[in-house]
């Protein structure tokens, strides 16, 4: 006679034998709940149900412990939906920011945890933007999202309203009062970044950018000054030459390093730098360090973007951080009530500054 030792199993967590994929009623006979209510919970259309947080997140449990797997061809019909979310990315900021990356990525985790595809394409000039139109139709997907810098054309823009398709942009300016928009404040970019050098000591700051490529960081960095009472040095603020900005390096280190050996070499005086982008914050720490100036201990800087590299650089650099992530995730929720018919606003997001040791205060003893 042989004996059985195995554990007893479960019956309420696992399907009968032959039943195939777990259904919505599945879920609701094992919770005692109606299965009108798990689908609009798992659907995230929960409307006037009035359910609980807690039974919201025991009906999401009850779903993972039995692996159902939503039938999205079934839902899109009832629906009239694709679930498919298109993402049109101009890839923008220096090399190394990662601020598409971020973005898409946020977006990906978005998509993913609301069961939505997502169809991704980059494109860079006019004419593939364009050609990437008919994918912005109700036939593809549901919704568009634009990410980065995108074109003015009218008629580009207008044939995507002209088909009704909800769009969310993540953009610094609004281009469509169509379009919701997640936005950050530039000027605020620049003035948290100036106003935390002006707080460790620095009256002599120099401005590493230009206004032509960075106007509200700019403003940002005057009014910042202005409130300090000090007024800015025109001598030390990036040359607006186009050869050099616009089309040789761009906001890159090459260009930083350039400008700050031209201010060495005139003798002009600066105790701290407000760079635009990491990468040129980085140039002025190589140039600065290869003449023997100290950083933090003489000169503080600040960049813009809290790129990865900012925490691993010769000396990390401070670094403003335009909350890419955080943006678009609010960018894609903006979106899916859009197609849901519910009420969106644009949004404004504050900077995030990321104190590291190129801007901090050092004492005596430490240097």
């Amino acid at each position: 006679m042989s004996i059985d030792t195995s554990e007893p199993q479960s019956q309420s967590a696992t399907p009968p034998k032959g039943r195939g994929r777990v259904t919505l009623v599945d879920i609701a006979r094992e919770l005692s709940v109606s299965p009108s209510l798990v689908s609009k919970v798992l659907n995230r259309r929960l409307g006037g149900s009035g359910a609980s947080k807690e039974m919201i997140e025991a009906i999401f449990e009850k779903a993972h412990e039995l692996d159902y797997q939503a039938h999205t061809v079934a839902s899109a019909l009832s629906n009239r939906r694709v679930n498919a979310i298109a993402v049109l990315v101009h890839e923008h900021g220096v090399r190394g920011s990662e601020l598409a990356t971020a973005a898409i990525q946020a977006i990906a985790g978005c998509a993913a945890r609301q069961q939505q595809r997502l169809v991704l394409q980059y494109y860079q000039t006019e004419q593939e933007f364009e050609s990437l139109l008919p994918i912005a139709h109700q036939s593809a997907v549901d919704g568009v999202i634009l990410l980065g810098l995108t074109p003015r054309s009218a008629t580009s823009l207008n044939r995507i309203v002209s088909r009704q398709l909800p769009v969310a942009t993540v953009l610094d300016e609004p281009i469509r009062s169509e379009f919701v928009n997640i936005t950050m404040d530039q000027a605020e970019v620049g003035r948290i970044a100036t106003e935390h050098l002006l707080a460790a000591g620095c009256r002599q700051l120099a401005f590493l950018g230009t206004a032509r490529a960075a106007v509200g960081r700019a403003q940002g960095f005057e009014s910042a000054l202005a409130a300090a009472g000090l007024k800015s040095n025109p001598a030390l603020i990036m040359k607006s030459d186009p050869a050099l900005i616009m089309k040789t390096f761009g906001w890159t280190a090459q260009a930083a390093e350039q400008t700050v050996r031209d201010w060495l070499d005139q003798g002009l005086k600066f105790d701290g730098i407000v760079a635009i982008s990491d990468q040129l914050a980085a140039g002025a720490i190589n140039v600065l360090l290869e003449k023997g100036i100290k950083v933090p201990q003489q000169v503080k800087i600040t960049g813009i973007d809290n790129s990865p590299y900012c925490e691993f650089f010769t000396v990390p650099i401070t670094s403003v951080s335009q909350q890419m992530g955080p943006r678009a995730e609010m960018a894609f929720e903006a979106l899916m009530r859009c197609i849901d018919d519910q009420p969106v606003q644009d949004e404004t997001v504050a900077p995030v500054l990321h104190v590291r040791r190129s801007s901090q205060v050092v004492t005596s003893a430490a240097t």
